[in-house]
């Protein structure tokens, strides 16, 4: 049977693991290894691109939803673009600790939201370039590209829930040696290929009118 689908997955992991009587605990297995593959999975694949605006006298501007990190962030004004620098929230408030107002040079992540200084003083547009979280799989989103193209994750980390749950301490040590070690090999290669995806510290906006 193909590993390519929500309910294919749990077939699976019943077969693996011999255990037909766990069938209605294996949603709690999958959803608990997704817990812990999701934490730690860094791929290229996860990146996305959003258009964001800010308000007029307004400081913060919401993130996605699905928002994980931080790649980059840039400004446009009269089809001219530059890239914000990024500030931890001490610096940010200590460099910055003044409301006034004009175009963003620097922002910083707090919460939910990016905050920007100066305030912005009109409507910019940000771009944003950010890891977007993968969504739990169910039977209204039965895959995912990692579940397409690496399901021996999916099976491991989940075989290794269901190991912890009935005590089998060696097995659930074996599961989780075998599906890390795929999803480190899958970070270790994007980050090899995308060493310019690292978050930029420099500011880029002498292109821009003050």
């Amino acid at each position: 049977m193909a590993l390519d689908t929500y309910a294919n997955l749990q077939t699976s992991i019943i077969n693996f693991a011999h255990r037909a009587d766990l069938n209605a605990l294996i949603p709690d297995f999958i959803r608990l290894a997704e817990d812990k593959i999701y934490a730690t999975l860094e791929s290229k694949r996860q990146d996305l691109r959003s258009t964001l605006a800010t308000v007029a006298n307004q400081e913060n501007v919401s993130l996605p939803s699905d928002y994980m990190d931080i790649r980059s962030l840039s400004i446009s004004l009269n089809n001219e673009t530059g890239t914000l620098d990024y500030y931890p929230p001490d610096q940010y408030e200590t460099q910055y600790p003044d409301d006034f107002t004009g175009m963003p040079k620097v922002y910083t992540i707090v919460n939910t939201s990016i905050y920007l200084k100066p305030i912005p003083d009109a409507v910019y547009s940000l771009t944003l370039i950010y890891t977007a979280s993968l969504t739990a799989l169910s039977t209204g989103n039965p895959t995912n590209w990692l579940l397409t193209k690496y399901p021996s994750i999916y099976l491991h980390a989940s075989l290794e829930q269901l190991a912890m749950y009935i005590k089998d301490t060696n097995a659930a040590a074996a599961y989780e040696a075998e599906w890390q070690g795929i999803l480190d090999g899958i970070n270790i290669k994007d980050w090899n290929d995308s060493a310019s995806m690292r978050v930029r510290t420099d500011v880029n906006l002498t292109r821009l009118p003050i």
